[in-house]
């Protein structure tokens, strides 16, 4: 088989691969993840200027089908954001289908690595990578706020305050989120007034 041929037989299996429902990269040990691999390698060859198969025809077709190169861990994470940001200006949220490839599994991985952070857990998520987020009003729980609003109000009526423990649940996580984005300033003024009118900024 010639190189066009492996190549062109590659991506006719791996768009087959994807129509059919699979993640974004084949089981180890199969075919088709060895031909991943091989666009992979390319592609790293081309970057460095060595002599490989990978053309900028070739990358421009698997940029366009959004294969998912192995990138650095920052470049991956860099290359969704702002598919994000392309998303967000688009419809005005972050809410992305989960049917929508490799962009909705990402902002679903997202949210996962926040629950495991406000879990005391060891996250993905850093500092910066939450800020740049937020800067989109990204939703980090799909719950709805003034659902969890109304839980905190009632806690509030029941215990005289607002500081309900981390490891009482979701509405543990989602206050300490609220406090959490009341210090980076990224939650919005009416949130705030809510808050406020509550007692939740107040010391115990």
């Amino acid at each position: 088989m010639s190189d066009n041929e492996y190549f062109n037989q590659g991506l006719y299996n791996y768009i087959l691969y994807r129509a059919e429902g699979n993640g974004a990269r084949a089981p180890r040990g199969t075919d088709l993840s060895s031909w991943m691999d091989h666009q992979d390698e390319g592609l790293k060859a081309m970057k460095q200027g060595a002599a490989t198969e990978m053309t900028e025809d070739r990358k421009l077709v698997l940029d366009h089908i959004k294969f998912p190169w192995k990138h650095s861990n920052d470049e991956r994470w860099n290359n969704n954001y702002q598919e994000l940001v392309t998303f967000f200006e688009a419809n005005g949220h972050c809410k992305v289908p989960r049917k929508t490839p490799v962009l909705g599994d990402w902002v679903a991985h997202q949210r996962r690595e926040m629950k495991k952070s406000a879990e005391g857990k060891k996250s993905s998520l850093t500092d910066e990578r939450i800020q740049k987020l937020d800067l989109l009003r990204f939703e980090w729980n799909l719950n709805d706020w003034d659902a969890n609003f109304k839980l905190l109000t009632s806690f509030a009526l029941t215990h005289g305050h607002c500081d309900v423990p981390r490891s009482q649940g979701s509405l543990g996580n989602w206050v300490y989120y609220q406090r959490e984005r009341f210090g980076k300033m990224t939650m919005k003024e009416d949130q705030v007034e809510k808050l406020e009118s509550i007692g939740f900024f107040e010391a115990v």
